[in-house]
């Protein structure tokens, strides 16, 4: 396989390990391209700062390159499990209800992500650290 360059610019931030996914998926099927980051900090949900990105910084590369933009208007929408609501337990703390969004509520709050897993979280802060959970913690999830 030849050597291309891929662009990224996404709204990911780069506080977790999705723009590292996206590049192992890329390496995975093209090991000799060469990945650029030309941003992770467009404006969450912001599609046309996404598309000033590309406009501005596309015309300076070669024509071959492949550019990938990943922003996602629908992310903190409604997501739902099926059968309805849940209740967890995990590091001795019970959390009832499933919430649309990271921003619904206070405090601990059990979600369905993007990738389409439950996950608990933490408003400003981390879900791990309150409740000492690790790999290997013990988690309960029942119907709520």
């Amino acid at each position: 396989m030849s050597s291309s360059t891929v662009t990224l610019v996404t709204d990911f931030g780069s506080r977790d390990g999705y723009v590292g996914a996206m590049k192992g998926v890329i390496l995975g099927i093209n090991p000799a391209a060469s990945v650029v980051d030309i941003t992770h900090d467009v404006s969450a949900q912001h599609i046309g700062h996404a598309a000033f990105v590309l406009g501005t910084t596309c015309p300076y590369f070669p024509p071959d390159t492949v550019h990938v933009a990943v922003v996602d208007p629908g992310v903190g929408t409604s997501r739902q499990l099926p059968g309805g609501d849940v209740e967890v337990d995990v590091g001795g703390a019970s959390i009832a209800g499933l919430r649309r969004s990271y921003a619904d509520g206070k405090g601990l709050r059990v979600l369905v992500g993007s990738h389409g897993f439950l996950e608990i979280a933490e408003k400003n802060g981390s879900a791990a650290t309150r409740l000492s959970a690790a790999v290997g913690t013990r988690v309960m999830v029942r119907p709520g």
